[in-house]
C-alpha cells in the first residue's frame, strides 16, 4: 500500500498520518514496525517518529504473508458468490444456511470455509475478516477486509456507526402502517436471556447503556394470501438478532422464525436478507453502496406482494427514497 504525501500533510509524522488516514490499531502498528521493510518512505524504512514532507511516497506492507495464514480453516471445494472487490474489500452475497464463521458442527461449511477455497484457488494465503456476522438462516451481504489496514479501518468506521445495513424481512402478518412506506422506528433494549447463550430479549436501556437498541423500518408491500408485510429495515444499532427481537417484541416476528416466531410452510429458515450495504471505502472515505440479490425461497414469495424480481424490489426502495440520506 502507498501514498503520496500531499501538501496538507506536510510535517505530520508517520504515526499521526497513519492514525489518520486508516484508524490503525496500536497492534497493526507494532506488527509494521518491527517487520522487515513494514514502514518505509522513498524506499527506506523508517520509525512512526518520522516527520513526511510534500511528495514523500510512504509505503506499508500490509500485505498477508504465508506465516499470517488460516491454516485451521478448511477450504470447502465451493467459491462465494463475489458481488465486489477492490484492493482493500471483498463483499460476498452469503446464501441461507450457511453459517459465517466455523463452530462446534459446522467446520466445513460455513462461509470462511467459501473464501478460504477462494484464496487456495488464487494462491494467497487467507485470514478471514468479515465485518460484521449473519446469522446461519440470514442471506445477503457480508464485506470483508483483505489486509489488517483495512480491517483496522472497517472497525473503526464500524465502532462509529459509519456502516450501513438495510435488510428486506417478510413478516408474519400484516402490519398496520398507513400509508404504506412511512418510517417507523423500534426502541427497545436488547439482553442475553438467562439461562442461554443463544436466544435474547428485550429490556430497558438508555440510549448510553450498552444493551440500547434502535431499528428504523418501513413498510414497502402487504400479502392479504397469506397474512404477511414486506419490510426493508435498518439497524441503528448492531445488537445480536436484533430485528428478529424487535419484529417480535412488536407482535410481528420475521417469517419462519422458529426462535423468535414460529416455522412456516412457505419458507424453511427465517426471511430476513442483508440486501443493501453502504460502507466508507478504506483509505479515500468515499461510501460505497451494494446491493445482494435475493435467494430464491426468498424470491419465490415477492409475487405474493405484486413483485416479480429483484429490480423491482430496487426500484420499490428508490421510489419509496428509502432511508434517503448520506449512508444510501
Amino acid at each position: 500500500m502507498e501514498f503520496c504525501i500531499r501538501k496538507e500533510e506536510n510535517g505530520l509524522t508517520v504515526l499521526s498520518f497513519l492514525r489518520q488516514k486508516l484508524s490503525v490499531s496500536q497492534k497493526t502498528l507494532r506488527h509494521w514496525k518491527y517487520m522487515e521493510n513494514g514502514i518505509c518512505v522513498n524506499g527506506a524504512q523508517v520509525s512512526v517518529r518520522y516527520c513526511l514532507c510534500t511528495g514523500d511516497r510512504l509505503t506499508v506492507a500490509d500485505r498477508d504473508r504465508p506465516a499470517d495464514h488460516a491454516s485451521d480453516i478448511v477450504p470447502s471445494g465451493i467459491c462465494p458468490d463475489i458481488l465486489y472487490e477492490d484492493d482493500a474489500l471483498i463483499a460476498v452475497n452469503k446464501p441461507p444456511h450457511m453459517p459465517t464463521h466455523p463452530s462446534h458442527g459446522h467446520t466445513e461449511d460455513t462461509l470462511a470455509n467459501a473464501m478460504a477455497t477462494l484464496y487456495r484457488e488464487r494462491g494467497l494465503p487467507f485470514v478471514f475478516r468479515p465485518a460484521g456476522r449473519l446469522d446461519r438462516n440470514t442471506s445477503g451481504i457480508v464485506v470483508c477486509s483483505k489486509t489488517q489496514a483495512a480491517a483496522s479501518f472497517l472497525f473503526d468506521a464500524q465502532s462509529s456507526h459509519r456502516i450501513r445495513k438495510c435488510y428486506l424481512a417478510i413478516l408474519d402478518g400484516i402490519l398496520d402502517v398507513s400509508p404504506v412506506g412511512t418510517e417507523r422506528t423500534i426502541i427497545c433494549g436488547i439482553r442475553r436471556q438467562t439461562e442461554s447463550i443463544i436466544m435474547r430479549t428485550v429490556c430497558d436501556a438508555d440510549r448510553d447503556s450498552p444493551q440500547y437498541a434502535e431499528t428504523r423500518y418501513r413498510v414497502l408491500a402487504i400479502s392479504h394470501d397469506p397474512a404477511m408485510t414486506l419490510v426493508a429495515a435498518m439497524p441503528l444499532t448492531g445488537r445480536t438478532h436484533q430485528l428478529r427481537v424487535h419484529f417480535s417484541h412488536i407482535g410481528f416476528p420475521i417469517l419462519g422464525d422458529d426462535l423468535y416466531g414460529s416455522p412456516s410452510t412457505w419458507i424453511d429458515r427465517h426471511a430476513l436478507h442483508a440486501f443493501l450495504l453502504s460502507v466508507p471505502r478504506p483509505f479515500d472515505g468515499e461510501y460505497l453502496t451494494l446491493t445482494a440479490p435475493l435467494p430464491t425461497d426468498f424470491s419465490a414469495l415477492l409475487p405474493r406482494f405484486g413483485l416479480h424480481t429483484t429490480q423491482d424490489m430496487e426500484v420499490l426502495i428508490h421510489e419509496k427514497q428509502l432511508f434517503s440520506g448520506k449512508e444510501f
